[in-house]
């Protein structure tokens, strides 16, 4: 008689748990297969990133904005430039930071989200 009382309830038991580790399996191997897909598309950047100048492009700026802070015939020009820059629209201000982000590592961009 406990038998048939414990039988189907031990099956359910079973069946339960072993679902529970099907999920678990299936939630892993999509986290993977995400971590996997990012890896291959940074993998794609930087391979991209090989013949374009864009990098030397900002670094030369900054280097010519951080030399030219130490100018002080040019200082009046940089700080008007950097006024002039934050009356621009949020979206160009992101932009910018997305477009240098890009250049020197996507997960820079971080920094700049508030």
């Amino acid at each position: 008689m406990w038998k048939s009382i414990v039988s189907p309830i031990a099956q359910l038991a079973e069946t339960t748990i072993k679902g529970k580790q099907e999920i678990k399996h299936a939630e892993i191997a999509s986290k993977v297969k995400a971590m996997s897909d990012k890896s291959d598309w940074e993998t794609e950047q930087a391979r991209a990133s090989a013949s374009s100048w864009k990098d030397e492009l900002w670094t030369i700026l900054f280097v010519g904005i951080i030399g030219a802070c130490f100018v002080p015939s040019l200082q009046p020009y940089v700080e008007h430039g950097f006024k002039v820059l934050d009356t621009t629209p949020n979206w160009f201000q992101i932009a910018i930071g997305m477009s240098i982000s890009a250049s020197f590592g996507i997960k820079a961009y971080t920094m700049f989200k508030k």
